[in-house]
């Protein structure tokens, strides 16, 4: 009470920066550690989004991917099944720890939607943690959850930081994972066999003539011609060569 509120306030936003930043840099070990630490847990606590949101419809999501966001946020990308994505956007946003939601594809068999979450995610916990997710899933109100970590990470820190939010969360296994160490030589290679030789030409062509570059030195028309292709050739061609380099780099475990 002596600390007059602006000020309090002040210290609120410069701990969560440092949170931020430390565990950033824990992510960053992660990466390049050989050995991760898993820790897999239940949940049940209908605070937790995506356990609530899949009791309301008794519908499962699971989680494809994560990005950290700014100011603590989390941009999660999940996949909806056996229930209608408008029905879930609309009670997605009225809680107040989803800033916003979006379809980002739809199928028969369900859709890819997005959520800007702000809190009440165990996801985001162990990402404030410095964990790395590799599994999530809700299904009729019961929720599981899986996150890498670097392997001398303070277990009990972790759980009880998900614990004070969710009490009615459970660790169910802690194991050590080691990884595959790939050389650049097996990266390229890798790469290199996903790619035909009408994506490799294009983008080779695409980096030599500084497409990529800023402010770019040719333009796809300008490559599409050059190339002997129409421009929605070039256009697949340089798509599809890009997703598969992004997916091989990207390809690191989580989903």
């Amino acid at each position: 009470e002596a600390v007059p509120a602006r000020e309090r306030r002040v210290l609120e936003d410069l701990g969560r920066r440092l949170g931020q930043s430390i565990a950033a840099v824990e992510r960053r070990r992660l990466l390049h550690a050989d050995t991760v630490l898993s820790l897999s847990f239940n949940f049940t606590d209908q605070r937790a989004i995506f356990v609530r949101l899949s009791a309301a419809f008794d519908c499962s999501l699971t989680l494809t991917g994560v990005v950290p966001g700014e100011n603590g946020s989390l941009l999660a990308f999940v996949w909806l099944e056996e229930a209608s994505p408008d029905d879930v956007f609309q009670r997605a946003t009225d809680m107040e720890a989803v800033d916003s939601a979006r379809l980002i594809r739809s199928a028969e068999d369900g859709a890819l939607l997005e959520f800007v979450v702000t809190a009440d995610s165990p996801a985001l916990t162990l990402v404030e943690c410095g964990g790395s997710l590799t599994e999530l899933a809700a299904s009729a109100g019961r929720g599981t959850l899986t996150a890498e970590f670097v392997p001398d990470v303070d277990v009990r820190e972790v759980v009880e930081s998900v614990a004070e939010s969710f009490p009615d969360s459970e660790m169910v296994t802690k194991r050590e994972v080691e990884r595959s160490v790939q050389t650049d030589t097996e990266f390229r290679q890798a790469l290199d066999d996903t790619l035909t030789d009408k994506q490799r030409s294009s983008l080779r062509a695409a980096y030599l003539s500084g497409y990529f570059d800023w402010p770019r030195g040719s333009t796809a028309e300008e490559l599409a011609d050059s190339l002997g292709v129409s421009s929605p050739t070039f256009h697949n061609h340089l798509r599809r060569a890009q997703r598969k380099i992004l997916a091989t780099y990207l390809d690191d475990g989580e989903p």
